[in-house]
């Protein structure tokens, strides 16, 4: 095994190293949401970065995705912006009590009075009124707020002034905090409001996007066809939404100005260096699919916001496809992962595809299971005392993440009880159809089918498990009739989704409806 990049700071020879991450790339955890996923990958492509390459030294790019040599590079770095003052001024008085502190207060209504000397208005409302639309204008715009303190809230990825980075706040620093602002006077170094936060923990955003994209640009080193066609799609997307943009901009520029002129030499910006961690070379086995997949989805004419939340629940779709794959190979089977989707789970009482479904989930939990197994238990690496603790902690981080992921994004079923199996739902069903077809393009129902299977190793349909069995992947069965059903269901989603035309009785065609 190797990584990408080569990352010298951490070898997966160590016993210090993370079993997990090892296997399945730096890293996944459990905390980590769903949109956090697009967001944080997103945070990589917009960021000004450096390279560290092999007998070349450091790189400053602000590439999307730079054109390097992989066998080259070591490390990646990039710099993202904080603006915890638009997260203030969003959040705050949206958030639970306990995560507010004195000095917080004082910088929300600072930014409140920035915000209305700025104002020229010459209607009814007032200049209070406008300001708390502003604010519930832009809290529509709020991506993951559950029960999070109002600076480890994040917005949707819609535009590049709302990709921000993950900021924690440690309670008792903010308290000392809070006693210096009360009897330091003047000579408070006020900007510490914005700059004494943590803005290198990863608590939510965990990696996980930052994997992805890894994944994504060791794939247009690759295939250097799509990168250009890549950076403009993702550029057009993120200048969709403008005006929200300008807006965020200002806001943040407002405050800028307003407390640098209160408080003269104050220094507000605080430089955040991020490094990206690595993935297995071993992920190359899918890359050229995951590239052209999220280009044909972004090509699609899909309305922006449904794009984004779409392509937060397809990238995580693709990541759990990803691990199982890498989970095979480190375990030596090199086979494909397939993944027999059960259609018919919330109408038909098919207990042959259910039993066949539920089988096939079990092996993407067992493959997990025996690659962290193998890892931890069949090397000298780890000292015996700790490979329990390990082995616990690399299970949650892997099939009991997957398994949550799933069920999140709707493809895992039930949600309680035994009998666990992948199903499509319609959001995913869209994801697949758009991004495996080009826009306007069509496909007959046989050959999308048959693209599913080459792409994710799903199985819809009878042919499909026939060629799994050749190849060894699924245990052997004689009758395939409960396939037949399972292909009608998925017809039935697919004109429901108004994505299947009928020709004849005998041939049905599935078209990607968005234009290019």
């Amino acid at each position: 095994m190797g990584n990408f990049p080569k990352f010298k700071d951490i070898g997966n020879n160590s016993k210090d190293s993370i079993v997990q991450s090892d296997i399945f790339g730096h890293r996944f955890k459990s905390d980590q949401n769903i949109d956090e996923y697009l967001l944080e990958f997103l945070q990589v492509v917009i960021s000004e970065k450096k390279l560290y390459v092999e007998g070349e030294g450091e790189k400053i790019t602000k590439a999307f995705f730079p054109l390097i040599d992989k066998e080259k590079l070591e490390k990646i770095e990039f710099f993202p912006e904080s603006k915890i003052d638009l997260k203030r001024f969003v959040f705050y008085m949206n958030s639970k009590d306990e995560s507010r502190s004195k000095i917080d207060d004082d910088a929300y209504y600072e930014m409140i009075n920035f915000i209305k000397d700025k104002i020229d208005i010459s209607c009814n409302y007032s200049k209070k009124d406008v300001v708390k639309f502003i604010e519930k204008l832009l809290l529509g715009f709020s991506g993951v707020t559950k029960n999070r303190s109002w600076y480890a809230q994040s917005f949707l990825p819609i535009c590049n002034s709302m990709i921000l980075p993950e900021t924690m706040i440690e309670k008792k620093a903010r308290r000392n905090l809070d006693k210096d602002f009360e009897i330091g006077g003047i000579d408070f170094e006020y900007g510490k409001v914005d700059t004494e936060c943590q803005t290198n923990r990863y608590n939510f955003m965990a990696r996980g996007g930052e994997v992805y994209y890894l994944h994504v640009l060791r794939g247009l080193i690759k295939n250097p066809k799509y990168r250009e066609e890549l950076t403009n799609l993702l550029e057009k997307q993120l200048n969709e939404y403008k005006q929200i943009e300008t807006l965020s901009d200002t806001i943040h520029k407002i405050w800028v100005e307003g407390i640098k002129e209160k408080y003269e030499g104050i220094i507000l910006e605080k430089k955040i260096t991020k490094k990206l961690g690595f993935i297995p070379i071993e992920f190359g086995k899918r890359e050229d699919y995951t590239v052209a997949e999220i280009t044909n989805f972004l090509k699609s004419d899909m309305h922006p916001f449904e794009k984004i939340e779409i392509l937060s629940k397809g990238i995580v779709f693709q990541l759990i496809n990803l691990m199982h794959s890498e989970a095979r190979y480190y375990i030596g089977k090199n086979t494909r992962q397939a993944w027999v989707v059960d259609m018919t789970y919330n109408f038909s009482k098919n207990k042959e595809l259910k039993k066949i479904a539920s089988n096939s989930y079990d092996t993407l939990e067992d493959d997990m299971t025996n690659a962290i197994s193998n890892r931890i238990y069949e090397t000298e690496k780890y000292d015996v005392d700790d490979k329990d603790s390990k082995f616990k902690y690399a299970i949650d981080d892997s099939y009991k993440l997957c398994r949550k992921l799933a069920k999140d994004i709707g493809v895992l079923v039930p949600l309680k009880g035994s009998g666990m199996r992948f199903t499509l739902q319609e959001n995913i069903l869209k994801f697949l159809v758009v991004s495996i077809i080009k826009p306007g393009g069509k496909l007959t129902l046989t050959t999308f089918i048959e693209k599913l299977y080459e792409h994710f190793g799903i199985i819809i349909g009878r042919n499909e498990y026939k060629k799994a069995m050749e190849d060894l992947i699924v245990e052997p069965i004689s009758d395939f009739s409960c396939f037949d059903e399972n292909e009608k269901a998925l017809s039935e989603m697919l004109k429901r989704c108004n994505f299947l035309r009928d020709l004849s009785d005998a041939t049905s065609i599935v078209e990607n409806p968005y234009l290019n």
